[in-house]
């Protein structure tokens, strides 16, 4: 599967559809953008996904950003899906953002091809 990389990101990056549920209860779903981010260890969805998919707090991580301080954060149980037909329950962190950022917990799981040049990217199975 085939995609372009989003260039309204300054640099443009490469995003893919993804659709997010609540982990008991499937037909609470949101499809939403998901950006590739080798540099995140663990997924993110947005913060209004709590509310919206009535998710619960599956516990908590230790998170260090740029700040170098360690943070604790609350984790949420979801289901993922991805348009590689790719799909599985996880825990995800919360963020203030309006689309999902896929780390390495679940691009590990992937044969990306990326290129930058032609701003195109490839899920290959």
């Amino acid at each position: 599967m085939k995609f372009k990389y989003n260039e309204n990101e300054n640099p443009p990056a490469p995003f893919f559809p993804v659709r997010v549920s609540h982990p008991a209860n499937r037909d609470r779903f949101v499809d939403l953008p998901a950006k590739i981010d080798t540099g995140f260890d663990i997924t993110c969805i947005p913060e209004s996904l709590i509310a919206q998919l009535v998710l619960d707090k599956w516990g908590e991580i230790e998170v260090m950003g740029f700040e170098a301080r360690p943070t604790s954060v609350p984790l949420y149980a979801i289901y993922l899906e991805l348009p590689s037909g790719k799909r599985g329950y996880l825990n995800a962190l919360a963020f203030s953002a309006d689309h999902v950022l896929l780390g390495r917990d679940v691009i590990n799981l992937l044969h990306l091809v990326l290129d930058g040049p032609n701003l195109t990217f490839e899920v290959v199975e």
